[in-house]
């Protein structure tokens, strides 16, 4: 077949196809809608308590960035710091990514020689934890200062 004969076939065929995407449904310009980044909704702060490393969880650990972020920033300490306290006292939610995420801490936690215990969650955030039977994996105590003790009790 002729060049000149296969671009006329071609053209022809790309204008039928334009006519046809006019049809009434595509006439407004197409926009692509670009996501906003999404702001956390969870904080974290480390504070040292007398060899113990405090990571203070304010908001929500939930599917997603929270908690994924929870988990990224525990496991950046854990190779520098073998005692770890989440002071759970600011956490207003938890969904299953996230109680899936603590799951995962501790399995990281034990294979890296460190020790994760929990303080002070609020009454619903505790009872996930016992109805998933968290609590037997974690050691919770009820206050930030009961939890840094039990690990000095472990030093003495």
């Amino acid at each position: 077949m002729q060049p000149e004969l296969i671009l006329h076939r071609l053209t022809s065929k790309m204008n039928y196809m334009s006519e046809m995407s006019n049809c009434g449904l595509c006439e407004e310009p197409m926009t692509l809608q670009v996501a906003k980044p999404r702001k956390l909704k969870l904080n974290l702060e480390i504070r040292l308590a007398e060899n113990v490393t405090v990571v203070v969880c304010q908001g929500r650990i939930v599917f997603r960035d929270e908690a994924v972020a929870l988990s990224d920033r525990i496991a950046r300490l854990m190779p520098e710091f073998r005692h770890l306290v989440l002071d759970l006292s600011g956490v207003e939610m938890v969904d299953c990514a996230g109680l899936g995420e603590f799951a995962a801490l501790q399995k990281r936690a034990a294979s890296s020689y460190c020790e994760i215990k929990l303080a002070a969650p609020r009454n619903h955030v505790s009872c996930l934890f016992e109805l998933t039977r968290l609590a037997s994996v974690f050691e919770v105590h009820p206050t930030v200062e009961l939890a840094v003790g039990s690990f000095q009790q472990q030093f003495a």
